[in-house]
């Protein structure tokens, strides 16, 4: 049996309508995540007596998919297909655009490598049009590194930064790359994580202090941990059949937030994916869909990389 490392509990009572990419900002000393179909950036901070209250929210003119902190200060988020740097009084200014060949697409789940640099995939609004993993650098120049990407997702790098982790959602699995740090390119592309039809289906990631892989399992109410050859070592349960993301954070690092989706997912995806009637029929009906969760699972994880 699967060692259960905690069960999550609410940490707000606000829903999010597409909750996603959580990021501990240990400067500011606070999570930040999106609410993608929201058109919110969120921010949660300490009140103080060990807890969590929400902070500022900040409501774009577009779908946003990801937020990280800028090293000088203010947030950088992905809104559309274009990369912008959010001042705290609300001012935008477009870092990078991104050329989806004329398809209609938005960025998705995007993350800084230890050097500073985002990475993030786009996605077709029509899935049958592949996508594409990107890098952005701190100049806006725009870098393909991967092609032919159905739903580009989670993402993560090893704790020497050696390792670059990937999922495309619909494989069903997460992937493993050599990561050059200096150049930025990903190279020996191979299959680490598979997770069965039926079970589940692999969507946001972070990665903890010892190297361990935690992905957030669709339609699992599970966050499942992964030593770093690929071995299923331990879950965190949850109330919510959508969770889609996890991060690290808190003073200590210790706390791991999980972002889950509020709305009703067209049927025919999860059919997509092999999960059964009865899952997806409770799940539809599940009233935790949608809440920012945490537990304590007894691991650290690190905050934030900054853009820049």
């Amino acid at each position: 049996m699967t060692k259960v490392l905690g069960e999550a509990t609410p940490v707000l009572t606000r829903r999010d309508t597409l909750g996603e990419g959580p990021a501990y900002d240990r400067v500011g000393g606070r999570l930040l995540w999106v609410d993608i179909h929201g058109h919110r950036v969120h921010e949660l901070v300490a009140d103080g007596d060990g807890a969590w209250r929400a902070g500022e929210s900040w409501m774009m003119d577009a779908p946003v998919s990801a937020v990280v902190p800028h090293r000088d200060g203010g947030l950088v988020v992905a809104i559309g297909c274009e990369v912008r740097r959010l001042d705290a009084d609300g001012t935008l200014t477009t870092i990078a655009r991104i050329d989806t060949g004329g398809v209609s697409a938005r960025l998705n789940d995007c993350k800084c490598d230890p050097r500073g640099r985002l990475l993030g995939g786009w996605l077709a609004y029509d899935l049958s049009e592949p996508g594409r993993l990107c890098r952005i650098d701190p100049d806006g120049t725009v870098t393909t590194l991967l092609e032919d990407v159905a739903l580009s997702n989670g993402l993560g790098w090893s704790p020497d930064g050696a390792t670059f982790y990937f999922t495309d959602t619909p494989t069903n699995g997460i992937d493993a790359f050599d990561y050059d740090l200096d150049a930025g390119t990903i190279s020996n592309r191979r299959r680490l994580i598979t997770i069965r039809r039926g079970e589940g289906s692999p969507d946001g990631m972070c990665v903890d202090d010892e190297g361990c892989i935690w992905t957030a399992t669709l339609y699992s109410r599970q966050i499942r941990r992964y030593s770093s050859d690929g071995e299923l070592v331990g879950v965190v349960d949850t109330p919510a059949h959508l969770v889609t993301s996890c991060a690290f954070g808190g003073p200590d690092g210790g706390e791991l937030f999980i972002t889950s989706i509020g709305e009703e997912i067209q049927r025919a995806v999860p059919e997509s994916l092999a999960i059964p009637d009865e899952v997806i029929d409770a799940s539809n009906a599940n009233p935790s869909n949608g809440l920012l969760l945490s537990c304590r699972p007894g691991v650290t994880g690190p905050p934030a990389i900054p853009f820049g």
